[in-house]
């Protein structure tokens, strides 16, 4: 069983998205949004800032906010390695740096590919998600970036 996706929102949803890898699951961000990817390196920690958000990092001048994804969609946490990646992105006048274990590849996305969000899915993975997609018999979840704003703003 699943929620349903509407029409004009599996459009929305079409076009190019940047694959990476969380843990052993695949995600997806919108193609757009994205600004630049960037080497990992250990980020300066701000005391009293929530898991989710372990520091900044400065990227030619612009300070960015650096995420944890996994601790926000509940996975399990890896070690940084040679194929960890900042995805920099830049959404509603926001700048972030989101940790990825690697960076796959952009793939495009055609609107019947898009399919709705298991209702089994874990609530609070599902709030960050917008809908799910088949890519190389493999499922892709795809991220939401206005939710991962609002959860964020909702943590500080």
């Amino acid at each position: 069983m699943s929620v349903a996706v509407s029409e004009s929102n599996t459009h929305q949803l079409a076009g190019t998205w940047l694959l990476m890898r969380l843990s052993t699951e695949l995600y997806a961000l919108p193609g757009p949004a994205v600004r630049e990817l960037i080497r990992y390196r250990a980020p300066v920690p701000v005391p009293g800032a929530p898991p989710s958000l372990p520091g900044l990092i400065n990227q030619r001048g612009a300070i960015l906010t650096v995420v944890n994804m996994h601790v926000l969609l509940g996975l399990e946490q890896t070690v940084p390695s040679r194929t960890s990646r900042y995805v920099y992105v830049h959404h509603e006048e926001t700048d972030l740096a989101l940790i990825a274990d690697s960076v796959i590849d952009l793939i495009d996305i055609a609107a019947d590919q898009v399919q709705a969000l298991p209702t089994s899915l874990d609530p609070v993975r599902a709030q960050l998600l917008e809908a799910v997609v088949h890519h190389e018999d493999q499922i892709v979840a795809l991220l939401d970036l206005d939710a991962l704003l609002r959860v964020l703003r909702e943590a500080l």
